[in-house]
């Protein structure tokens, strides 16, 4: 009878526990235009999704090594998940972490050029210096940056940032934090008609103050390495990644899945971010689109699924224990 109610009660365990991950997740950093070109034919081909996490200074800018919204409606009806990735990809520890931590630059009068300002500014925070809700424009010398209103000039020596503001615009604030970063990548996403769930952190970069960050404003949160780079019950802003490198053979990542994660209690989350044609692709570790093919197919294959961050997230995911 013991042996009975011992059985019985593992079983109602088993029941309330979420189902086995034993799943696979595709996520591209940066929003680069070899995801457009060539990973989203390749999954449609075999009927699998993935993510595409955009940093949204690029996605608004007409950069062309960059995705345009047109470009992410299309993987969205696929099927993908459109997250963010920043508003400009900033790290913590280059901005104040919070909104009440910013701190207006102080600006006084640039004694070398009449009508110029300069401020101590971190290099890392520059781009957050606008006029008017327009940014300022960078010049190759300070003599260059006095000839035009709206442009600067940066010396790395000294850590002046020399700028020619615009006529009539009073405020030159310095609006930079990672709340920011978080904040407004979010809602200038909605904007442009895509409801982020969930934050895929810059340079897999995490400590406590992202952790907080990201329950404040995502449902969801994917960054870096973490014990076996695999998922076993996450909490849903712990999401661990492994990162696939330029390298890195299909051959290897499903020696991988079949080892750690196909018919176990695993969730493998990949991070990729270009994937390159043949004269090879984009930025950072820019993955073959012929190796990218070969897995796609083996996934398919397999039967092995493949998830979004925020499917994923709720299939396996435990409760976030610093919510009531």
């Amino acid at each position: 009878m013991a042996r009975l109610l011992s059985l019985t009660f593992a079983l109602v365990l088993a029941l309330a526990r979420p189902a086995a991950a034993g799943m696979v997740t595709l996520v591209f950093d940066d929003g680069l235009r070899g995801v457009h070109e060539y990973a989203l034919p390749i999954l449609k081909r075999y009927g699998l999704p993935a993510v595409s996490a955009v940093i949204v200074e690029r996605l608004e800018s007409d950069n062309a090594d960059y995705m345009r919204p047109a470009q992410l409606r299309e993987l969205e009806a696929a099927g993908w998940e459109i997250a963010s990735h920043g508003a400009t990809h900033r790290r913590i520890i280059d901005v104040p972490p919070l909104y009440a931590d910013e701190a207006p630059a102080r600006w006084r009068a640039d004694p070398a050029a009449p009508g110029m300002v300069q401020a101590y500014v971190p290099y890392a925070q520059i781009p957050c210096v606008a006029q008017g809700g327009a940014r300022l424009a960078a010049a190759a010398s300070p003599s260059q940056a006095a000839r035009k209103p709206g442009l600067y000039f940066f010396d790395r020596i000294t850590g002046e940032l020399h700028v020619n503001p615009l006529p009539g615009v009073a405020e030159m604030p310095l609006a930079c934090s990672y709340e920011r970063e978080m904040d407004e990548s979010r809602r200038r996403l909605k904007t442009l008609g895509f409801d982020a769930e969930s934050y895929v952190v810059p340079y897999n970069y995490m400590n406590d103050a992202v952790l907080a960050l990201g329950r404040r404003y995502y449902a969801n949160m994917a960054s870096g390495y973490g014990g076996d780079g695999l998922n076993h019950r996450p909490d849903r802003h712990g999401i661990i990644r492994s990162v696939v490198h330029e390298h890195d053979s299909a051959a290897e990542l499903i020696g991988l899945v079949e080892r750690e994660v196909r018919g176990k209690d695993a969730w493998l989350v990949l991070c990729l971010h270009d994937v390159g044609g043949p004269n090879g692709g984009l930025g950072w570790e820019p993955w073959p689109a012929a190796e990218l093919e070969a897995f796609a197919a083996w996934l398919k294959k397999s039967g092995v699924p493949v998830v979004t961050l925020k499917q994923g997230a709720q299939r396996v995911s435990r409760p976030d224990s610093s919510k009531p």
